[in-house]
């Protein structure tokens, strides 16, 4: 062999023992340096690279070291554990919202049962007023028959144990002017209470025809044996409706304990005022003329404190007290609002 041909051998032995040395020890050649695999000392390569050119040659030849350069580079990296703060920096988890209301509505409280001065009053808005009472509406309305002659059954079965005055009063007086109606709706068509007729008119109201809180009695018996001598209060005439046209006008509700005094008020000031059935006077005159209602039942005015001061209590224009009193005819036809 020739000596040249041997010392290249030789030389290349050299270099691929050298190579296995350095990868032993963990130095491995890579593209564009060298990385150290378990010891990281930056020394070693210096060393291998110095001690042959072509030792140098070969660690820096790419072909022979690529595929172990992409083995190497490949090992992965573990990932390092989360740290305190980097938990600690989370954000905390949103808060729960708070549940929604209820949409399911509270159950409604239930309506107070309604008691027959609730259904009076119903039938007297829709067919009473200061005009009169719609009395042939009233008629055809069978319905409303019907109701009517339940509230007298409920009239003649009340009990008043136990009640106040003012409950009292107020029961009686609804008591008189339902009876009436009653009555009128029963025979109508009519002329007036007796239809028209002087003596038939005399039983109506004194005949026992009518039942109040478990007693028969009459129209008469109810306002001068209960209602008069037991409350002595004289406004209570500007509150009876004796189904006449020259009666003080029906209420348009039940009387209620509640408001009594207001609605004997209100009712008395009306028919002296701007009734003209009730209070005739002219400012200046020394004359003035009074309803039929102040001669008949003139002992409770006197009591009151006479007739002239009684009804000036009441008067948005006070009467003199020397004036001349006079008495109206009493028209006793239908108090029919047509």
């Amino acid at each position: 062999m020739h000596p040249r041909n041997l010392m290249n051998r030789f030389a290349h032995y050299f270099a691929i023992s050298t190579l296995l040395v350095t990868s032993s020890t963990g130095i491995l050649p890579v593209r564009g340096g060298t990385e150290v695999v378990g010891d990281k000392s930056p020394a070693a390569p210096a060393v291998a690279a110095a001690s042959s050119p072509k030792l140098a040659l070969a660690a820096a030849t790419p072909a022979s070291a690529g595929p172990a350069n992409e083995s190497a580079s490949a090992v992965p990296t573990q990932p390092q554990p989360a740290t305190q703060a980097s938990a600690a920096s989370k954000p905390a988890p949103p808060a729960l919202p708070a549940p929604a209301a209820s949409s399911v509505p509270a159950p409604a409280k239930p309506a107070a049962p309604r008691n027959w001065e609730d259904h009076y009053s119903d039938l007297l808005k829709k067919y009473a007023s200061s005009a009169g009472v719609r009395y042939a509406a009233w008629k055809n309305n069978a319905a409303d028959v019907s109701r009517l002659r339940e509230v007298v059954n409920a009239v003649a079965a009340q009990n008043l144990s136990g009640k106040s005055r003012d409950d009292q009063l107020a029961f009686y007086l609804n008591a008189y002017n339902a009876w009436i109606l009653q009555k009128i709706i029963e025979a109508y068509p009519v002329k007036g209470p007796g239809n028209g007729n002087a003596l038939k008119r005399a039983y109506f109201f004194k005949s026992k025809s009518i039942e109040v809180a478990g007693q028969q009695m009459s129209f008469s018996g109810l306002e001068n044996d209960i209602i008069r001598p037991r409350f002595k209060e004289p406004r209570i005439h500007f509150a009876l409706n004796c189904a006449s046209a020259s009666c003080p006008p029906l209420q348009d509700r039940a009387f209620r304990a509640t408001a009594l005094d207001r609605d004997l008020t209100l009712l008395t000031r009306n028919f002296v005022n701007g009734n003209p059935r009730g209070v005739q006077f002219e400012s200046g005159s020394k004359k003035v003329r009074v309803s039929k209602i102040f001669d008949w039942y003139g002992d409770d005015f006197e009591a009151a404190g006479g007739l002239i001061p009684y009804i000036n209590r009441f008067r948005a224009t006070p009467i003199p007290a020397s004036a001349k009193v006079s008495f109206m005819d009493y028209d006793w036809s239908l108090n029919e609002n047509r």
